[in-house]
């Protein structure tokens, strides 16, 4: 997947299906093959969901670590979402290390907000980290990363080596504000985090004045912009651009 730096400042508005109507009346559309990408994400089918809001609670109120499958952490949980893409892209598969009190809190509040059902966790959980959305869970950490083919060794010097992080408040390898370290006790969970696809920046271009430009370069008087503006919010978000081709 590539990925190439984007300005935060941007001039594109998405009309969602508008967009078919309006380039036959001489819009112009521009970055209509990018898309930005997002952390946070599980696997549901051949689609995507995202859980930003509870996994950020889960790193910032528990110690919720994200780890590779040689079971080490590749980023500051609680950094920026370009740091998080950038460092998931690179990866391979990752995984949310949760104990029992941090997956509870994690799946209640999914729940409630409807990224999933009570009935898809169930599923998920008797699918034990073989299904297209991995909940895979332990009474040990030797035995839920069983369940993955994660490396045990190298997410038990993790956990080891964050529990001190927290026992003395600092990160001294990624510079996460630590609060609490994750239990002694199981069950342990892991819980796959994908990389995914979130809004676009292609739409219509239009200038400083946000007015609808033509092909020609001039503005159009025939049609106002209009829904998401997704170049002026979303490249501020991620700063990251993506070709919907790669």
């Amino acid at each position: 997947m590539g990925v190439e730096p984007r300005s935060a400042r941007g001039s594109v508005v998405n009309t969602g299906d508008g967009l078919t109507m309006v380039e036959p009346l001489g819009a112009r559309l521009i970055n209509m093959d990018c898309v930005a990408v997002a952390g946070h994400g599980i696997r549901k089918g051949n689609s995507s969901q995202h859980t930003k809001p509870q996994c950020l609670t889960a790193y910032r109120t528990t110690g919720t670590i994200l780890v590779n499958m040689a079971g080490k952490r590749i980023v500051n949980e609680t950094g920026t979402d370009a740091k998080l893409v950038d460092a998931m892209s690179k990866a391979g598969r990752v995984f949310m290390l949760m104990d029992e009190a941090a997956f509870d809190a994690y799946t209640s509040s999914a729940i409630q907000r409807k990224y999933f059902t009570a009935a898809d966790k169930e599923q998920w959980l008797k699918e034990n980290g073989t299904g297209v959305t991995a909940f895979a869970h332990g009474d040990s950490l030797k035995e839920v990363t069983g369940r993955v083919g994660m490396d045990a060794e190298g997410l038990e010097k993790t956990f080891e080596a964050y529990k001190s992080y927290a026992a003395k408040g600092a990160d001294p390898e990624f510079g996460r504000k630590v609060t609490v370290a994750l239990s002694d006790n199981g069950p342990y969970y892991l819980v796959e985090q994908c990389l995914r696809y979130s809004t676009t920046f292609g739409g219509v271009q239009i200038n400083k004045k946000l007015q609808v430009l033509k092909k020609t370069g001039k503005r159009s008087k025939a049609y106002m912009p209009q829904a998401n503006w997704s170049a002026a919010c979303s490249a501020s978000i991620f700063l990251r651009r993506v070709s919907a081709g790669q």
